[in-house]
């Protein structure tokens, strides 16, 4: 088992590594620097994770040791992709919004009624600006909890397809830059009663910048989503939900919670159903992709270690329990 952990491990290692080393190509191509005042806090945060990394291998907790150490290159991977995501709005193609939407009416989709329908209910539209907000805890507690109870291949396997989406995206994004649907369709937060459209037009002043600018200093303290096309959230929601397959207590809400977050892409997100789509097929492309380095990542052998883990848990709980309630005279 254990070695199996560290394989799982060693893999993600090694797409993290090479996630950070195609940043810097990435820095260096599209003439782009970072901040590295912003970083700092980041900087502080990897080191105190690193030598949690290291003192659990000294003093060889097994328990605790995957958990650590996938907390830690997860961290270090989101910093590799961060500007990976910025890449391809450095090549300034035509802005792709009238063709996106063009595409919503070809498969019958029509984006401002449907904004209207959502914006009508207030208890629909709050529970939706909820699961929008979903995304960057579940990318983080999803493989922290898997990791913890016996899955970390399908932690692994979960990080590193993420890493493979955000790739992918960006590279696919180069020829479909977007201002986003709100802004295409000219909606204003002063056109609605209930939706928050915050995440649909906050990153347009950091798209501007990144598209105009002749060397583009990005900082981590104003980093913005500025993939449209296709959806890193619906590829986010599908990943959390496969990866939730895993759990027998997980599956149904995650689904549940990421049903809810791909209709949110699109009423508080300012995505055109088209992203949507794309978004879906991307994130399965990117597991099937991931699932061929993580061999033990399937959901059968991820239930029966977590099935273990709780039932250990438990076990431990009851003995402990027993022996509190021997009288003292009989020890």
């Amino acid at each position: 088992m254990f070695a199996a952990n560290n394989r799982a491990i060693l893999i993600l290692a090694t797409v993290t590594l090479a996630t950070v080393s195609l940043m810097l190509v990435v820095l260096l191509a599209t003439r782009t620097e970072i901040n590295l005042a912003s970083i700092k806090p980041l900087g502080f945060l990897l080191s105190v994770q690193f030598l949690l990394v290291v003192y659990c291998r000294l003093r060889r907790l097994k328990g605790l040791q995957p958990i650590v150490e996938t907390i830690f290159l997860f961290i270090a991977l989101n910093f590799g992709l961060l500007p990976i995501s910025y890449a391809g709005m450095r090549f300034n193609l035509p802005i792709a919004d009238g063709w996106l939407s063009a595409m919503d009416h070809a498969i019958g989709f029509h984006w401002r009624p449907f904004i209207v329908s959502i914006d009508n209910r207030p208890l629909l539209a709050g529970l939706l600006f909820g699961a929008y907000t979903s995304f960057g805890p579940q990318l983080f507690l999803i493989p922290a909890y898997f990791a913890l109870a016996g899955g970390v291949n399908r932690a692994c396997a979960m990080v590193s397809a993420y890493a493979a989406i955000v790739i992918v995206s960006s590279v696919i994004s180069i020829w479909f830059p977007s201002e986003g649907a709100f802004h295409f369709y000219g909606l204003h937060q002063s056109d609605l009663k209930n939706i928050n459209i915050h995440f649909g037009v906050a990153y347009l002043s950091e798209f501007g910048a990144v598209r105009t600018q002749p060397v583009f200093e990005m900082g981590l303290d104003r980093i913005q989503g500025l993939l449209t096309f296709p959806s890193v959230h619906v590829a986010g929601a599908v990943l959390c939900t496969w990866a939730a397959w895993g759990s027998r207590y997980l599956w149904a809400p995650v689904a549940l919670l990421n049903m809810a977050m791909a209709v949110s892409t699109i009423s508080h997100g300012g995505h055109f159903a088209i992203d949507v789509v794309a978004g879906v097929f991307v994130a399965l492309a990117c597991i099937f992709l991931s699932r061929l380095s993580f061999q033990d990542a399937d959901a059968g052998a991820t239930r029966a270690a977590e099935a273990r883990f709780w039932r250990e848990i438990f076990q431990a709980k009851w003995r402990s329990r027993n022996a509190s309630a021997v009288p003292y005279s009989a020890k």
